[in-house]
């Protein structure tokens, strides 16, 4: 906003210039539009509402970090959630099963490094 109260139209063209000068440079940081990618910040976006609703939960604080994955690895992600909403009744978000799988293989890396050091 602009201290007049309206839209600084010529600062939203500035900044949008500078987006597209992003994009182009470096086009690894753009994604597909669409159905499929908006889908999945709003599942995100939803899997954040919902743990931060558990009641008596600890809060920590997080950082929200966002990755490409390729394709074939989202369908692997997908089709272990449906497994363990088959188990369990309950299915994860995408987020959840990200954050377990890193803290899993980590866990194994630090214990391997201990036993070699």
């Amino acid at each position: 906003m602009n201290p007049g109260g309206g839209v600084d139209l010529a600062a939203v063209r500035e900044a949008h210039a500078r987006l597209a000068d992003l994009a182009r440079d470096f086009p690894e940081l753009t994604g597909p539009s669409g159905p499929d990618n908006a889908a999945s910040w709003e599942e995100t976006l939803r899997a954040d509402e919902e743990e931060s609703m558990v009641p008596n939960k600890p809060r920590t604080m997080t950082e929200h970090t966002a990755i490409r994955l390729p394709p074939e690895l989202l369908e692997r992600v997908d089709a272990y959630r449906d497994g363990v909403e088959a188990a369990s009744g309950f299915k994860p978000g995408r987020a959840d099963v990200f954050r377990k799988a890193l803290e899993e293989f980590l866990d194994a890396h630090e214990k391997s490094a201990k036993r070699r050091g």
